[in-house]
Formats: C-alpha cells, sequence, structure tokens
C-alpha cells in the first residue's frame, strides 16, 4: 500500500514537472525506485529482479541517448511497479514501452507534430504518456478487460 502511493505520487509528481518546464529532477523517483528495488530483494524473485536489471541497463545504455535521462528513471519506475505486480520483461517492452510511444504517436499525429521525416517538430513531454499509459493499463487490469 505505502510502495503503490509512492509509486504513483512519484510519476504524477515526474509528469506534473515534465508537462510544464520539460525538466524533471532525478530525486523525484528516488523514493519510488529504491522502495521498488527493495520489495523485489525481499521477495528473492531473482528472475524477475534480473529482468528488471536488464530493462534498467537498456534504459541507461541505449534508450537515454533517444530521450531524457528523466524518462528513462520513469520506465524503470514503471517496470519495477509491473515486475512487483508479477509482469515479465517482454511486457515492460511491450505494454510500457511500446503503449507509451503508441500514445505519443497518435497525439502529435493528431496534433500534427510531426515533419515529412517522421520526426517531432518540437520536443514533447514524454513522462505524462507514460503515466497516462501506466493508468491506462492499471484500469484494463483492475476491471478485469
Amino acid at each position: 500500500m505505502l510502495y503503490e502511493m509512492s509509486f504513483w505520487i512519484c510519476l504524477a509528481v515526474a509528469a506534473y514537472c515534465d508537462h510544464r518546464t520539460k525538466e524533471v529532477y532525478d530525486m523525484i523517483f528516488i523514493p519510488s525506485i529504491l522502495f521498488g528495488a527493495g520489495i523485489l530483494a525481499i521477495n528473492k524473485e531473482w528472475n524477475i529482479l534480473i529482468s528488471v536489471g536488464i530493462f534498467t541497463l537498456f534504459q541507461v545504455i541505449i534508450f537515454a541517448r533517444l530521450y531524457g535521462g528523466a524518462d528513462c528513471f520513469a520506465f524503470v519506475m514503471c517496470a519495477m511497479y509491473m515486475a512487483i505486480h508479477e509482469y515479465k520483461m517482454i511486457d515492460f517492452l511491450i505494454i510500457l514501452m511500446a503503449g507509451t510511444f503508441f500514445l505519443a504517436f497518435i497525439v502529435q499525429a493528431t496534433e500534427k507534430n510531426i515533419n515529412k521525416k517522421g520526426n517531432l517538430k518540437e520536443s514533447i513531454a514524454l513522462i505524462p504518456y507514460i503515466l497516462l499509459n501506466i493508468t491506462s493499463w492499471k484500469i484494463v487490469e483492475i476491471l478485469g478487460c
């Protein structure tokens, strides 16, 4: 319960900051990431912990070059949240990353923010899309759809 609150509060604050200023301090994510890592370590689900570790390495090494560091932290925090709820790495990639980029693409295409080369005309705040995606996923999970 306490972890759930820290996760949703950290992600909501990060999304708000990203939307308002496109600047998010890394320390916003620390409480939830530490709490999540502690829960995963206590449960000793090593295969899930390894999946989150590999996902984190991909975020830091590869994806950090494509988007901001705060976005990477948000994805890692969400992956930990999903891992605690017994989801696997393929779920992190499909539900979390592909879902987020699909939402962002739909909105940006609708707003005509994509040029002819397929790039964004103006940079966007990605964390609000991450929040929308993970919230939608959680609602679908709760409703059992």
